[in-house]
């Protein structure tokens, strides 16, 4: 028999970010001072990889790569206590603690029997909530490395956990990973919201959010609130009696209340919603190219809105009382404040707050798009006299060049094997073997196929119709 070459996996590049997870921005502080440079970091996945790029340069700072998973990453999550320590979780219900300085794994773990789709940090950053497909949630101790324990109740896919407090008093206090107190709010599939209480690991409230699936869910900065997305573009607000959350076991008080729905412009299914640190925004997405970014209105501001709602009913000659804020709905403290048009369709989204950023300073905004690229946006604040124009935001900075937007159709090796050309609905990149970094890029229409020409100075591209012949030594077609 005559013997056959057995092929493997060496190298994968040209993945500036797969649409299998979501993507998180860090600051980047520079050695010398506690102070930012540049746009950030972003941890974005990469396949079975995770790859931190510098946004503002466009370069691959570090590969996060376990020799021993096949698996693709399914979600990230970033520590609240330790910006240097990140959560992943892959395909294969696996968990991994990355060091960011470092590349390397901290604690693995292995509970759910299919793909993590949601993990939340507690305030003191010693126990990690994980979600899974197979519609368990998984409470992990990160100093004793074990699972504490698993909660069953809902029927399908968690899309949605954080954890929560009771008092002002237990946020500046930081309790041992083991002691079991405090409170899970969880979203999944099955169209249910559920409470959980850890001391007793039982869920103590059930509603139902929404008619048809619960695709994502946000707490509020204060954790007074949450907001759950839906179907036709339906976005449920919630709030959260966190008084009443200690004394829950023994009266019969919901201390989860809905309190009114709002409506995307674009009636489509939401799949994330992200709130800004400083909860003055929340930012929106479907699986189009398109992210709304709602903003929340101060007390005096509802209080003009209400007067001005009571004046228009006056005219009308209706009777009107004046209860105050309390009468306010959601649509009164809620309102869309502009629709940032992407260059791709969005895969996930996440907040740029700089330290010592100033309060006039536009807000950031970091976009993974499912075309492979990543985008850094500005959105410029209305001031008080133009409150009446639409705000302005522009693209500032993004990594795009280290790979194709499109499919690739065609590859070929140079003779001495060191380039590789690719084609693509149109782009050519010509690449270095070894390192795997993108050497020269070219503009070309639909490719169909491509070829190095003796001397490997020169690449023939075939396209619809025309024959192309690029020197990519020097830039020229």
């Amino acid at each position: 028999m005559p013997p056959y070459s057995r092929w493997e996996h060496l190298k994968t590049f040209g993945i500036v970010a797969s649409g299998t997870a979501n993507a998180v921005w860090t600051p980047e502080l520079t050695a010398a001072a506690s102070r930012t440079t540049g746009a950030g970091r972003a941890i974005v996945p990469a396949n079975e990889e995770v790859l931190t790029w510098d946004i503002k340069k466009g370069e691959l700072l570090s590969r996060w790569s376990d020799p021993k998973n096949k698996s693709e990453v399914s979600v990230i999550s970033q520590s609240r206590t330790d910006s240097d320590i990140f959560a992943v979780g892959y395909t294969d219900g696996s968990i991994r603690l990355w060091d960011s300085k470092t590349a390397t794994v901290v604690i693995s773990f292995n509970g759910h029997k299919s793909a993590v789709s949601a993990l939340a940090w507690d305030r003191s950053g010693t126990r990690l909530a994980s979600g899974g497909r197979d519609a368990h949630i998984i409470v992990w101790d990160l100093i004793a490395e074990v699972g504490l324990y698993r909660l069953r109740g809902h029927k399908d896919q968690i899309t949605g956990l954080v954890f929560l407090r009771s008092s002002e008093e237990e946020a500046d206090t930081m309790r041992d990973a083991t002691d079991g107190d405090g409170w899970i709010l969880s979203t999944g599939k099955d169209t249910l919201i559920k409470l959980w209480d850890l001391s007793t690991q039982h869920c103590v409230e059930t509603h139902v959010a929404h008619h048809g699936e619960c695709w994502t869910m946000a707490l509020m900065p204060d954790e007074r609130g949450c907001i759950t997305a839906g179907h036709d573009g339906e976005m449920k607000v919630w709030s959260i009696d966190m008084e009443n959350l200690g004394s829950r076991a023994s009266n019969d008080t919901d201390c989860i209340v809905d309190r009114g729905t709002l409506y995307r412009q674009i009636r489509d299914r939401a799949v994330a919603v992200k709130f800004h640190p400083n909860g003055g925004f929340f930012a929106v997405h479907g699986t189009d190219k398109n992210v709304e970014i709602w903003r929340i209105r101060r007390e005096e501001e509802v209080q003009k809105a209400l007067k001005r709602k009571r004046k228009r009913k006056e005219q009308k000659g209706e009777k009107v009382e004046d209860e105050g804020i309390v009468s306010a709905g959601v649509g009164d403290i809620f309102v869309s404040y502009v629709v940032v048009r992407t260059g791709g369709k969005v895969k996930s989204v996440d907040w740029a707050v700089k330290p010592r950023s100033k309060s006039s300073d536009p807000e950031q905004l970091l976009v993974s798009c499912t075309n492979n690229s990543l985008e850094f946006y500005d959105i410029e604040k209305q001031k008080e006299k133009k409150k009446t124009e639409v705000p302005e935001y522009n693209i500032l900075y993004s990594v795009e060049l280290p790979g194709h937007r499109t499919d690739i159709r065609s590859l070929s090796l140079s003779t001495d094997d060191r380039m590789l050309a690719s084609a693509s609905n149109g782009s050519l990149k010509i690449w270095n073997v070894r390192t795997g970094t993108c050497i020269r890029t070219f503009e070309c229409g639909y490719a169909l196929c491509c070829s190095f020409l003796p001397g490997d100075k020169i690449v023939r591209l075939s396209v619809p119709l025309f024959e192309i012949c690029v020197n990519w030594n020097n830039r020229s077609l």
